[in-house]
């Protein structure tokens, strides 16, 4: 698992860069470096408290929350790193790495041995497999088109408009309801879990 953290960071290293401030940097560097260095549920903890710096000062993309759940994950704070992935998830769209990591953490929290996948992913498939970008743009697409159909209307083009305007509607309908929810999502908070002392770890 350490390794598999190493790989996901030095990969997410490479990407990241959009953080251009100098101070923005030292912080995601001392990040990663807590990260690699961390030792057991304490230490992990204390690396989420980094990141988590770094979307304080509104800098968060996937690979910031990707990190941060895998922070939370090997803390054991098992909801933190659900809300994590899954607001990476919003800016990405699902991959296979963050379900198996969603996997494992949902499992986690329902102290399952079994790893699955909460069962309304597969109903809501739209809103895990495609990113919160893509589905505003099918939102306005198909709200353009709404637009062409009763223009297409007026021109007598009846049973072509009509079939549009429902086909639009039902897009339109769907991506909204999932871009409210994705919202939702983004604003959620995380759970502040208090931190124990070394000394206490120690004893």
């Amino acid at each position: 698992m350490k390794n598999l953290i190493i790989t996901i960071l030095i990969f997410a290293s490479i990407q990241l860069f959009a953080l251009n401030e100098q101070a923005t940097k030292f912080i995601w560097n001392d990040a990663n470096s807590t990260m690699f260095t961390s030792k057991n549920e304490n230490d992990f903890s204390k690396a989420a408290g980094i990141y988590s710096k770094l979307i304080e000062q509104d800098i968060d993309n996937q690979y910031i929350y990707y990190n941060l759940g895998i922070a939370y994950l090997m803390a054991e704070q098992y909801q933190n790193a659900l809300l994590s992935f899954r607001k990476s998830e919003e800016y990405s769209g699902t991959t296979t790495e963050l379900e198996s990591c969603i996997e494992n953490a949902y499992s986690k929290s329902v102290k399952s041995d079994v790893l699955t996948l909460p069962w309304y992913r597969i109903l809501l498939f739209p809103q895990f497999k495609i990113s919160f970008q893509q589905r505003l743009l099918f939102a306005g697409i198909a709200y353009s088109l709404i637009w062409l159909g009763l223009i297409l209307k007026i021109f007598k083009v009846k049973t072509v408009a009509t079939r549009l305007i429902i086909v639009s509607i039902v897009v339109f309908s769907i991506s909204a309801t999932s871009i409210a929810a994705s919202i939702i999502t983004l604003r959620k908070n995380f759970v502040t879990i208090e931190i124990k002392s070394d000394e206490t770890n120690n004893s």
